[in-house]
This record gives structure tokens, sequence and C-alpha cells, in this order.
């Protein structure tokens, strides 16, 4: 973003005769920076016309603390930027509908209706009774309960839950209710010698991205197509022909976020004690559909496991998978229904497809670019246009790259796990880092796993654990070889009982072509004998005695072929 003159003047009143009528302005999204999180670095722009005058913002963002600044790039004098929330009472009407409709339309009036009553006992009795009375107030909200004043001038309260009907001859059906609004209005004075642009920029919440995968393994070679992309998914706000960046990391922030003086809504009480976000029905416009997102990433979970455990599928779940936002750190899922918008089509045409009919990224992506900020990552995606509530997925780069596979058994002494993990470790061979987000990956057309991608620098590599290997048969045996004493240190007058173990590992392959295979194997104690493997002491401890040791063995694996190692250690107490 260019660097612009921030211009914070003394506080001058705001100019123009008392009855003068601000001019509203309607403002522009010119550059949004997106993180990942749902925080966004916005600048919207204004064009204010010559001469000295008062001017409003058509809207008002709601900003984190301290994040609002406003600013001219050519020198626009602004004073005093004020916001004012006034609230008032406003009236809407409807026609009743439900029981408590009624009741609350006929405060004062006479009223028959038909309760149910619920005695518990030896044996539940349920009972149905006639009731009849003067509603003595509306129902309360928070309690389901409807009070009606009985012809003996008795008081009776009523759940509404167990009023089974009301007789509705004679009674209002018309409902008119108050509600408090707030008239949210930010103003300010600009003196300008001709037309020129003045920039508001904000730090808040409306938007979010995520980086999203496509690795398709070639059948030979070891040689892959990666294929990167950004969805983005916005909240309330709106970009016009916005330029769009997105940002893979996260800004320090202070650990309880709150809503800047000039653009939030709560008084200060409420700024300080961090609960200005139960004022957030007072500020005016329509719901921020940013809100609903988390509802549909709760949806998309359900619809998942529902999946996984049932193999269905429903038309809701899947639409909801589709639109489904993980809250803070997480992202977009799905991004079936996203709006693809690239300058260059990304429409399924002849020329975009590749000779053996599958779609040719490279015909709509090149390597991907990036700037580096301090920690943080920018992926530059553009213009984009899109309104409250909408999805964008955009082709990022489109790359061939390196992978091997690996057959992993993470043993563990104590743990009788023989679960073997298929590892895919592929190069980022591009020049930008691959950042946290869903990777699908492929080989010949079929989907072999679905995975979180790892933050991987240029030119590293990525493990991604594929699936459990069912044909790599692996058994762990252990036995105790020799005991002796060892004088404690610092104590030599005492001893402590010393074991030395040892512990036989075998692994088969089943499989019809060579394997990859590396064994890790933690233990509590020092190693005698590691029998050809890598050994790092870890600085954890079990006990007061022993640490942990880790050893590696890495080999290659013959179709048919049985391995055995046998490693002793030390065991102390």
């Amino acid at each position: 973003m260019e660097l612009i003159k921030l211009l914070l003047l003394a506080s001058v009143p705001i100019g123009g005769p008392p009855d003068a009528v601000p001019v509203s302005l309607k403002s522009r999204v010119i550059e949004a920076s997106v993180f990942k999180s749902g925080l966004v670095l916005v600048t919207r722009e204004v064009t204010v016309p010559a001469g000295d005058g008062k001017y409003t913002l058509d809207e008002v963002p709601l900003a984190t603390d301290g994040s609002f600044w406003y600013s001219s790039p050519d020198g626009t004098l602004v004073t005093d930027v004020q916001t004012t929330l006034r609230t008032k009472d406003e009236t809407v009407k409807a026609n009743a509908q439900t029981v408590g409709d009624f009741l609350a339309a006929n405060v004062g009036q006479h009223v028959k209706l038909s309760y149910k009553t619920i005695t518990y006992g030896v044996s539940t009795k349920e009972s149905v009774e006639q009731i009849e009375g003067i509603v003595n107030g509306p129902p309360r909200a928070q309690t389901n309960i409807v009070p009606i004043k009985l012809s003996n001038g008795h008081l009776r309260n009523l759940s509404l839950s167990s009023i089974e009907d009301i007789d509705t001859t004679g009674l209002r059906a018309d409902i008119s209710r108050t509600y408090k609004s707030a008239d949210l209005k930010l103003q300010f004075r600009a003196q300008a010698n001709r037309p020129t642009k003045l920039d508001f920029i904000t730090l808040e919440t409306g938007a979010a991205w995520v980086g999203s995968y496509l690795v398709k393994l070639k059948s030979t070679g070891g040689g892959a197509t990666v294929v990167g992309k950004a969805q983005v998914a916005l909240g309330r706000l709106t970009f016009d022909d916005t330029n769009v960046k997105a940002l893979a990391g996260q800004p320090y922030m202070v650990t309880n976020n709150k809503y800047d003086l000039n653009s939030g809504v709560g008084g200060l009480s409420s700024y300080l004690g961090s609960s200005q976000e139960s004022q957030l029905a007072y500020h005016p416009g329509p719901q921020d559909p940013f809100s609903f997102l988390q509802q549909y990433a709760n949806d998309a979970a359900q619809a998942a496991q529902m999946f996984n455990n049932q193999g269905i599928f429903s038309n809701r779940a899947f639409d909801a998978y589709g639109y489904g936002y993980a809250g803070l750190g997480g992202g977009i899922g799905g991004g079936g229904r996203g709006n693809v918008d690239d300058v260059n089509s990304l429409e399924p045409t002849s020329s975009l497809r590749s000779n053996n009919g599958g779609f040719n990224y490279r015909a709509v992506a090149t390597q991907a670019t990036t700037d580096r900020l301090e920690s943080l990552y920018s992926y530059p995606l553009g213009k984009v246009s899109l309104q409250a509530g909408d999805r964008l997925s955009r082709i990022l780069f489109s790359q061939s790259s390196t992978y091997e596979n690996i057959f992993r058994w993470a043993a563990e002494v104590g743990n009788d796990s023989s679960t073997v993990k298929s590892v895919l470790r592929i190069q980022n061979t591009g020049t930008v880092p691959w950042t946290g987000g869903l990777v699908m990956v492929t080989k010949e057309d079929s989907p072999l796993a679905q995975l979180e991608m790892p933050f991987t620098a240029a030119g590293k590599f990525a493990d991604l654990e594929m699936a459990n290997a069912q044909d790599m048969l692996v058994k762990k045996e252990e036995t105790e070889i020799s005991r002796d004493t060892i004088p404690m240190p610092g104590r030599p007058k005492v001893t402590l009982l010393r074991q030395l173990n040892e512990v036989h590992l075998s692994v088969e392959s089943t499989r019809l072509e060579t394997a990859t295979f590396e064994i890790t194997l933690q233990v509590p104690g020092d190693v005698a004998d590691a029998n050809g493997g890598k050994v790092d002491k870890l600085l954890t401890r079990q006990d007061g005695w022993n640490k942990y040791s880790r050893i590696t063995w890495s080999f290659n694996l013959s179709p048919g072929e049985k391995r055995e190692f046998r490693l002793q250690y030390h065991h102390i107490g």
C-alpha cells in the first residue's frame, strides 16, 4: 500500500453554518489486505468536492482498537472527524401468527385457552383444563411465561409451551412492537482546492481467505503437478474493483480486540470493558452475513462426520460443506460453489484442456508471486468485485514438482501400536511458500487423500501422511537381558537398579515394488547398541533418572523382503 501522509490537526469545531446539512459521500473499498483469520486492512476512498464543506460517510466502518485513520494523498485538509450516535424508538406492525403473538396483542383483554398440566408421582398424570382470565402482561421472552389474572382475582403464570390452544374469537390480530434503532453517523470537515480523494484506513472484520491445493501424482517417474488457489469469502464488506491481497500469517494484536471509539458503537465504559460486541445490534444496516459462516462450518463438520460414519451425504450437508468457514485460523471448505474470477477465463474450453483431456492449469496461471512483509507473506489477487456474502476462487499457480513415497513406523516402548503410515514427501520447487490449507491428492484421476498442507518454504519438502499401510507387516517385542546396580549420582552409598532391555523389531513388505522405509523408536533410557540406527537424545525425561532417546533407521525394502533390528538400552529404576 502506497505510503500516505497522515494529517492530524488541532481540535477545530466542524465548520459551516450551524444548520448546514452534511453531504453524504459514497465510499468504495479500493484496497483490502485479507488475513485468514477474518481480519482485513481496508482502505475506503471518497471523492471530496472543491471548497470547505461538511460531509458524512455512507458507511461507518467497525474498526478494531486504534486502527481508524484518515488521510489525503493530495493534501486535503481534514479536521475533526466526529461520530454521533442517536437512538430512537421505532414501531413495527405485523399479524399475529402464534399463541404468544395473540397474547402479546391482547394485553388487558379477556381470553379463553386450554392449558396442559402434568402431575409427576408413582404414575404420571396429564390433564387439560380450561382457563379464562385477563392477559395481565405480554409474554416474557426470557422465561416463556405469560401472566393471567383469573376471574377470582388470583394471578397465575402460564407457560407458553403448555398452552394447548386459544380461542381467538374477538381478539385483536395485529401486533405493534417497539424497538430501539440507532442513527450512527460519521461526519467530518474537509477543505480542498479542487475535487480530490480522501482515504479512510481501518483494520476490521468482514472477509477471510484460505489456500487450497491439488497434487496430481504421475504414475511413473516420481513427478507431480501442484496447483494452488486462494478462496476468498466476504462478510459485510463489498469489493468494487478492489485491489486485494491475501496475507499468510497473523499480525501481533492485543489479546482482546475492541472497537475504535471513532467508529465503534458503545460508550466509553463498554469500550474499556471490552463489551462493545453487545452493542452491535444498534449498528445500522443489514446483519453481517459473515456471522452466519460459523454455523455453516458446524453443519459442514456434522455432514463430514455423517459421510464418514454412514457413507451418505444429503443435499443440505453438501450445501453446508461447500460454504463452511472454520472461524479463527480456519478456512472456507469445499469451494465447489465459489465464483471463479480470473483475467484468463477458467471455463473448461477446449483450449484449456491438455491432450489427455485433463484441465490445463498452465493455460490460466503461471508461477505465483508474493511479497515478503516481515513475517507475513502477501499473495496479490488483483482486482476483485464481490458483494457481501459472496465467495471467489482464484488460481494462484501451477508448478511441476517431485515426490517420494515413504513408509514410516513410529514405534515406542510400552506402546503396542503396529501402524505404518504411508507418507508422501513432495518438494516445493517454486519460489513462494505453501501456506496452510487443504490439499487434495490424486493419481490417475483417482482421489487418494485430503490432508492439511503444512507451511512449506520454497525449495523445502512437505511430508503428507496419506493413510495406514496395511501391506507392511511389522512386529515389536521387548525382553530383559540383565540387571545390575549402580551408585546413585551424588550419593555413592545408595545404589540404583539398572536393567538392560532388548527391543526386537521386524518389518516385512508384501508390496510388488521396492519401498523406502523409515522406523523411529523412542526408548526411556540410554542406548547401549543401536544396531546401525541414528540416535538422538531428547531433552524430555520419563522420570528423574531416564532421558528419552529416539533411534531412526532408514532403508529400502525390496518386494517380499523382511528386515529385523535389535536395540539394547539401559533403564534405571
